[in-house]
């Protein structure tokens, strides 16, 4: 799973996080976070628009906005059903 973190510029961090199959808390440090792609959502359309948005100013710690989850390896994955639950989600 990719955890993002997006500021209100657009511009993304994010770090890969390990699913296993017991339930456990995770961590990412805040310093390995790299810049990424956000999703645009809702979809664009008409659908030849780009899906994703890859800004290029520097990421805003104090203006973050979303928290973007994704799951799976794109066309890879476009068939699979994927479970999990977030019980919250914390900067420290």
């Amino acid at each position: 799973m990719e955890l993002s973190l997006i500021d209100a510029h657009g511009n993304a961090l994010g770090g890969q996080i390990q699913l296993g199959t017991i339930t456990s808390d995770c961590e990412i440090d805040l310093v390995s976070l790299k810049p990424t792609r956000a999703v645009l959502l809702p979809r664009p359309y008409p659908t030849f628009l780009p899906y994703y948005f890859q800004a290029a100013g520097k990421f805003d710690w104090n203006t973050i906005e979303s928290i973007q989850v994704a799951v799976g390896e794109g066309e890879r994955d476009a068939n699979t059903s994927f479970r999990f639950e977030i019980e919250s989600i914390r900067l420290k």
